[in-house]
């Protein structure tokens, strides 16, 4: 009698693996972050006049940023492919910054690169968007020692959003092309993969890699080198490494690849200099907006831009992944943020100084949307400027400070 109660016991449990799987499909339900003000289900169905006020113009040039797109066919993919088809009409730039699975070899959990499926969501926008550029993200070097995306390249747009490339090398070197009185976007690509994680090149490819990135760098128009030549549209650094970030992989975080001590020295020095008015990077697995990366940039690494430059995130486009406060980054507190399955769009308006940035997030069975604006175009800072909190503890005010009480911050 025990045993057949015994037996019958057994079979109530669940399996062990199904109880994982369960657990695993609710983490992120309670305990992925989703903070910032502005968040909306979908706000681009809005009537209100106000929103439809400042909506930017139809003729606005349109990017969309994927990080960390997972091979193969999911419903993670199903979904991210469905959300694409209803904003992709032919007229975007699509930014595709690779992945960090990790080692490739026979387990489960990472890519096996002898084995790979194919990626639907990139075939969907080489197949609907205006023009697709790509940068090798770990997971490329990881699997081939000559990946098929460049590892750096120099993107201009113009005015009715075509783009093209004017970065040339040969083995004579690399030259850049002029800009035209009609560019109204220049993008620079930098593979930073490598400088982040250097098992992935020996050491004379790297330093090679990265002299020709410098070199890139030196090219490009700087008022501050010849006054009199004109410094062109609007720039902006794409990379598969973030400059910092308040998760996992930021400064002082668990898995710490990012930060501005981190960054190889050109592109330390462009980014401090005010060459860029912002960044779109990937890697981390969420959806950060960081209106000015100048108190991160003084928090780790007591470096002081010469302008604000704003930071966009986009790394959960296979989906996002909770980390623990004491596991996070702690010099960046982005004003949007979340963990949740998306990705980032911004809206350029060729008339304007200021750009539109939207981060999709797939919550609860539904798309939201979070919109703010940044500037394309930011003033110089001040020789005197507010002195910026460093911090000295987990859950301090950033701007009180420790010693008016442990105010909660969105760690």
């Amino acid at each position: 009698m025990d045993r057949v109660r015994g037996s019958e016991q057994a079979r109530r449990k669940p399996p062990l693996t199904a109880a994982l799987v369960a657990l695993a499909a609710l983490a992120c339900t309670p305990g992925c972050r989703h903070r910032g003000p502005g968040w909306t289900p979908d706000p681009a169905r809005a009537t209100s006049t106000q929103e439809r006020a400042e909506a930017p113009s139809e003729a606005a040039l349109e990017l969309i940023v994927l990080g960390s797109v997972r091979p193969g066919d999911s419903p993670r993919a199903r979904r991210l492919g469905a959300r694409l088809e209803t904003l992709l009409d032919g007229d975007e730039l699509v930014l595709w910054l690779g992945t960090d699975l990790g080692r490739a070899g026979p387990d489960a959990r990472v890519r096996d690169c002898s084995s790979e499926s194919g990626e639907p969501v990139l075939a969907l926008v080489e197949a609907q968007a205006g023009s697709v550029w790509r940068l090798p993200g770990p997971d490329e070097w990881r699997c081939s020692p000559e990946p098929e995306a460049p590892s750096s390249w120099v993107v201009r747009v113009g005015a009715d959003g075509a783009a093209r490339a004017d970065w040339s090398c040969g083995a004579d070197g690399c030259a850049l092309a002029p800009a035209r009185l009609d560019d109204r976007l220049e993008l620079v690509g930098l593979e930073l993969a490598t400088w982040a994680y250097p098992e992935l090149l020996d050491d004379a490819r790297r330093s090679a890699l990265h002299q020709r990135q410098a070199e890139l760098l030196d090219a490009l128009p700087s008022p501050d080198r010849d006054p009199e030549r004109p410094g062109g549209p609007p720039r902006l650094l794409v990379a598969a490494v973030p400059v910092d970030s308040a998760g996992a992989h930021g400064h002082g975080g668990r898995l710490e690849r990012a930060g501005m001590h981190r960054l190889p020295e050109a592109v330390r020095d462009a980014v401090q200099a005010g060459q860029f008015a912002g960044v779109l990077a990937g890697l981390e697995p969420s959806l950060q907006l960081s209106e000015d990366l100048g108190p991160a940039m003084i928090r780790s690494a007591r470096s002081f831009p010469k302008a604000p430059v704003f930071q966009v995130i986009s790394g959960a486009a296979g989906g996002g992944r909770p980390a623990l406060p004491t596991s996070r980054g702690r010099a960046l507190i982005p004003e949007l943020e979340s963990e949740h399955l998306g990705f980032a769009r911004l809206l350029v308006d060729p008339t304007s100084s200021w750009a539109e940035v939207e981060l999709h997030a797939h919550v609860g069975g539904r798309w939201q949307v979070a919109r703010a604006q940044v500037s394309l175009e930011p003033p110089a800072h001040g020789a005197v400027r507010p002195a910026v909190p460093i911090q000295p503890c987990l859950r301090c005010d950033p701007v009180k400070g420790a010693a008016d009480g442990p105010v909660y911050v969105p760690r």
